[in-house]
Order: structure tokens, then sequence, then C-alpha cells
């Protein structure tokens, strides 16, 4: 082997001692990946990938590609790029600091994109048309951004992405679009986006833009600064589906969920809205033009009461929502002795109650209990 000491290897071929020099050598569909214990850092930039190639990093130490404030890569020629378990930081300032991805496919699993200022649109990774993005168990967090979008920007109706279990942090954006985005078809599914600060303002977009179809579930968007839409700016005729969510503490201009066009088909079910406030309209979900073809029904608004306009501006849309529920093997409890309490969602329209087994996700209550009584109007999620 040469060097002496390999940091890299090419799967079934020789090591080397940087990752430049393995890219170097490396043929298309080679797995290229680390596997020593101690950590290791390398500044990367100025690539360009023209062939199927995956880096990854199958040893214990934590690996650490620095691109000391310039683009690191540039995926081209419709190849496939894959980036497993590593950290990229310190990207380049125009767009796609970390990965542009001109032709081809990028997936990214378990890797951190980090620690990057911005001053074009697509911060971390930025989509050309008929390109595909996947991003498994990855995180994105200390971006900050003058122009729109500080993780993503998906230029092009004809490219995908695909986003799981991953988590979107401590992200600001002084432009619209404070996290991502995408003209394509949008999924997101078990996600968390924390701590994002974008333009508290009429006429800024929220963290997430979709413009042609959006799937979201089971995602939490806690902590959220916006205009429009504070978590979801859609303004697309397609496709949005938004369930088993929660949307907690987001301070908005108007709608933590806003859809500024009507949609062919909106579905807004099984997900919790607490303490959203906003500046004007309502504070949750905000439709701009047509309200008819959005359906809102199930959602629990932080109370056991009917939905009201501070929540969603069409309650009409709402007509059925989700209340919490308490029961006890016992109705008295007496000093020194104990009792389990029960509580979960049910679904009513004011006058009956349905059942949503298997519908909401599981949350964290406090009941808090007054003079001996427990009021069943009063849950806090944790």
């Amino acid at each position: 082997l040469h060097p002496a000491i390999s940091n890299w290897y090419i799967e079934g071929g020789n090591g080397y001692e940087t990752l430049s020099e393995a890219l170097a050598n490396a043929n298309a569909g080679d797995v290229i990946y680390y596997s020593r214990s101690a950590d290791y850092t390398e500044v990367i930039n100025g690539k360009t990938i023209s062939k199927s190639l995956t880096i990854k990093n199958n040893g214990t130490g934590t690996v650490t590609l620095n691109g000391s404030k310039t683009k690191m890569f540039t995926v081209n020629s419709n190849s496939n790029f894959t980036l497993d378990n590593l950290i990229l930081s310190n990207g380049g300032t125009a767009g796609g600091g970390f990965v542009s991805l001109s032709s081809g496919n990028l997936l990214l699993i378990n890797s951190t994109l980090r620690d990057l200022s911005s001053t074009t649109a697509g911060g971390a990774i930025t989509v050309a048309a008929n390109c595909n993005l996947t991003i498994e168990g990855s995180k994105f967090e200390n971006l900050s951004s003058s122009a729109h979008a500080p993780a993503i920007s998906v230029s092009a109706a004809s490219s995908t992405t695909i986003i799981k279990d991953s988590v979107f942090n401590n992200i600001n954006c002084t432009s619209d679009y404070s996290v991502m985005e995408v003209s394509g078809n949008l999924t997101i599914e078990r996600s968390n986006f924390t701590n994002i600060v974008g333009k508290y303002v009429s006429n800024w977009y929220g963290a997430i833009g979709a413009k042609t179809n959006l799937w979201v579930s089971e995602c939490q968007f806690i902590n959220l600064t916006g205009g429009y839409g504070s978590a979801i700016y859609y303004t697309g005729s397609g496709i949005i589906n938004v369930s088993k969510s929660v949307f907690m503490n987001n301070k908005v201009y108007t709608g933590a969920i806003y859809m500024s066009s009507t949609p062919g088909d909106a579905n807004i079910n099984y997900n919790i809205f607490v303490n959203n406030t906003a500046s004007s309209g309502a504070a949750s979900v905000y439709k701009y033009a047509s309200a008819t073809r959005v359906n809102a029904y199930y959602n629990f608004w932080g109370n056991n009461s009917k939905p009201t306009t501070s929540q969603i501006n069409n309650v009409g849309n709402a007509s059925y929502w989700t209340i919490v529920e308490l029961s006890a093997n016992s109705d008295t409890l007496f000093a020194g002795s104990s009792n389990d309490i029960y509580v979960k969602f049910v679904a009513t329209d004011g006058s009956a109650n349905y059942t949503l087994d298997g519908l909401m996700p599981e949350y964290d209550f406090d009941l808090t209990a007054s003079q001996g009584t427990i009021d069943s109007s009063v849950c806090v999620v944790d």
C-alpha cells in the first residue's frame, strides 16, 4: 500500500493518505471509505464528481471535510454521488457551498452539514433540473444566509427531493424560504425543524417553500419565526398533505402553514398546533385564495374548544377537530393513594366523538390540578 499510513481506501483496491488522492484514483462505481478510530479532518474543495462514487466513514472516528469557504463538490455527468457518515463544514459562500448537483443524484446519509454563511440562494445544496436529492438521518445546523434557502434550493419542477429522519436546527435567513425552496416534488418524513429565524414581515416566505407537490408526515416545527408560513409556504396547484406533525411556539406574520394559491388537493390532518402566534390573520393555518379544496379535519388546536379564526382563517375547513379525553380507574383519589390517568385523542364535531386509534401520534401532556380537580381543557404539549 502507498503511503505507509493509509487513511482512505478504495473498496477492493489500494489505500491513500488523503481523500483527495483517493478521489483522483477512483473509477466509476467505487466506494471510498475511512476506517480508522482516530478523528480525521481534511480541507476539501473544488472537487468535480463526474462519475458515480460513494464516500463514507466506516471507522469509529469522526471525519470532518472542511471547505475552507470554497465550494466543495460539483456533481455532473449524470453521476450518482453518496456521502455517508461525514461532517461537511465551512463550505463556499455561493449557492451549493457544500454540494452543487448539476446533473445526477445525491444521497446524503447520516451526515452533518454545518457552519456555513452564504450570500446566494441554496447555501448548502443546490439542485438543477432532472436531478434527485435524498437525505436520510442527517443534520443541517448553524447555517445563515442573506439570500433564499440557506439549506436547499431545487430550481426545477422536474427534480425530486426526499428527506427522512433528519434535523434542521439553528438556521438564520434574512430573505425568503428560511430553510429550503423546492420547485419539484418534496417529501419530508420524521424530521425536526427547530430554532429557525426568518423574516417576520408580510410578503416574506417561511421555512419550507414548496411549489409542486408536498407530503409532510410525523415532523416537528418548533420555535420558528417567519412571515407568510413560518413552517410551510405552499404556492402550487398540486397536492399538499401534512399529517401527524407538531407546530409549536412559532411566531408568524400569518399562518404556520400558508397556502398562497388554490391547491388541487390539500389535506392538513391529525396534527397538533400549540402556542403559535400571528401579528396578522390566523396563527396556524391560512389559505389566501379559495379554501374550498382544503381539508383541515382532525387537528388538535391546543385545547378542546372548536378552532377559531385566530387559528385557521376558514373555520369551515375544520368542522371536525381533535380533543383530549381523560379517564382513570377511579373518579376519586384519596390522600396517600395513587391512580392511573389515561389521556387519548378523539375526534369531535361538537356533538359526537369519534375514535382516532392509530391516527394521531403519541405526545406528552402536563396535567395541572387546581383545587383537587384536573381541568380537561388545559393541555400543554411537552
